[in-house]
């Protein structure tokens, strides 16, 4: 018997198998969020659009977002950044009007290209009236929808709704790819999850094993048992297991060693009534081995040297004097010199005005020339 319960959450379908034994299974995708930059004078193009892929959306397959979601009192131009760069799909409503903006070109439009060349996004161009994007390098190299760049406000299509039926093709075939993606990551981390834990206690025997057994070894290296000196002489025994001090010969008897001259007739014997012949030996000190002086180099000779240039991947452009680098997934500056400013930044935008805006964390902030902030600090 299996009992199946479907709940939509957050625009998350989540779905709970209940089979026998008590076990579960839950099976989540989340939406592919996409972000439309576009002219306020292609509002019409735009509209259209959103109601052309509302379907996708109702199903949970995107998150549809634009900048007249934005609820009044909120910080629009952090607002916007913060959702590009949370975006996985950029749409780019492609016109005159939209190269006219300056705010487009200076923050969404770089920030897009960014993204894209990083790999956190897809950035895909749609054509909404006749321009000149094709004579842009970082444009005309993306495929652009509808297909063959052909405008949507174009006579050329049979109706007006072929266009967006075309827009609507491309991009569920992008965000059903990306899903495959998002997926196969899941899975594979939730098979990694679902190992059963009794794997590795059934062996948890062989790692006490060997613990003792390294603890033994360890004993009995540093500690000898008693029999392996049993059969040692007694004085090689007080060296090995007593320690030589410099008193130690004041308190031991002395060696002595008797010298016996030829004997004669008439005098007595060795050792009976003769003059204690002995010499003593005196006690051995032991000497340290003599040390080289140690010589400190002069003040004069030590230098500091400069640290070593960052490496990083490559440049992307310079503006105001500042030239970004990309390092991996991080960005950062070269003044003038062609010197780091010292710091890496998860996003950052070219110098305008002697100024770049930045992200560091979940931060926004603008920086000098130097790498300091200078204004949006917490």
């Amino acid at each position: 018997m299996q009992d199946t319960t479907t709940c939509n959450c957050a625009l998350r379908e989540i779905r709970i198998n209940f089979a026998a034994g008590n076990q579960c299974r839950i099976n989540m995708q989340a939406p592919v969020k996409i972000f439309v930059v576009y002219a306020h004078e292609d509002k019409p193009v735009r509209d259209k659009l959103l109601r052309q892929l509302r379907p996708l959306a109702e199903k949970g397959e995107i998150e549809l977002w634009s900048d007249h979601e934005i609820k009044p009192g909120a910080l629009w131009d952090d607002e916007i950044r913060l959702r590009l760069v949370e975006s996985e799909i950029i749409l780019l409503l492609v016109s005159d009007d939209f190269f006219a903006s300056d705010y487009i070109r200076r923050v969404e439009l770089q920030m897009a290209l960014d993204l894209h060349a990083r790999g956190q996004t897809r950035l895909v161009p749609v054509i909404a009236r006749h321009c000149g994007w094709a004579d842009i390098p970082a444009l005309n190299r993306l495929q652009a929808l509808p297909p063959e760049g052909r405008p949507v406000l174009s006579k050329e299509w049979d109706s007006a709704d072929e266009p967006y039926l075309k827009i609507y093709e491309g991009v569920k075939a992008v965000a059903r790819e990306i899903g495959q993606k998002q997926q196969k990551v899941a899975t594979n981390a939730r098979g990694v999850s679902e190992i059963p834990v009794r794997q590795s206690s059934r062996k948890w025997w062989l790692v006490g094993v060997a613990a003792l057994t390294i603890a033994v070894w360890g004993l009995t290296k540093w500690f000898p048992p008693e029999n392996e000196t049993a059969g040692q002489p007694q004085s090689e025994i007080s060296q090995t297991v007593l320690p030589k001090t410099e008193n130690s010969a004041s308190n031991q008897p002395s060696e002595k060693r008797e010298i016996a001259s030829p004997g004669k007739k008439g005098e007595p014997e060795a050792g009976k009534n003769a003059p204690d012949k002995t010499v003593a030996q005196p006690a051995l000190q032991k000497s340290k081995p003599p040390q080289a002086p140690v010589r400190k180099p002069p003040k004069d000779s030590v230098s500091q040297a400069a640290p070593p240039q960052p490496l990083f991947d490559r440049k992307l452009e310079t503006a105001e004097g500042m030239t970004r680098i990309v390092k991996g997934n991080q960005v950062s500056f070269l003044n003038s010199e062609d010197k780091w400013i010292g710091r890496w930044f998860d996003y950052a935008e070219n110098f305008h005005d002697g100024l770049a805006y930045v992200k560091a964390g979940k931060r926004y902030f603008w920086i000098d020339k130097f790498g300091n902030c200078v204004k949006d600090c917490e």
